[in-house]
């Protein structure tokens, strides 16, 4: 979902730099044992990791290479973080449709209006 995000809203971040920052998020992630339904849990707090990291740098697995994640980013993380909490707070209060608008503002099109 996060490199459709990046596709769709043009994030000039690299695909590896996600893999990256996606491992380290779900290694540390207290819901990381939840199953789909919390998709939308997943993704906001996942774009909440995302800014704590701009600016910074991660490390390669196997090699240990330190590489740089930059901040061109940074805009793009904050307005899908803002989104992804609206979108949250109509799924909380059962109004799918409306948080499904609110997720195609992130992901575009391709993401259903009511994903449940």
């Amino acid at each position: 979902m996060i490199k459709l995000w990046v596709r769709e809203q043009n994030v000039p971040i690299k695909s590896f730099l996600i893999e990256l920052l996606v491992a380290d998020f779900m290694s540390r992630y207290e819901n990381a044992y939840r199953d789909y339904h919390w998709y939308d849990w997943f993704v906001r707090d996942f774009f909440r990791f995302m800014q704590t990291r701009i600016g910074g740098q991660a490390t390669i697995p196997g090699t240990g290479e330190v590489i740089s994640l930059g901040m061109e980013w940074s805009s793009k993380t904050d307005a899908a973080s803002r989104v992804a909490e609206t979108a949250c707070d109509w799924e909380y209060h059962d109004y799918h449709v409306t948080a499904g608008q609110e997720w195609q503002k992130i992901f575009g099109n391709r993401m259903p209006i009511n994903v449940l």
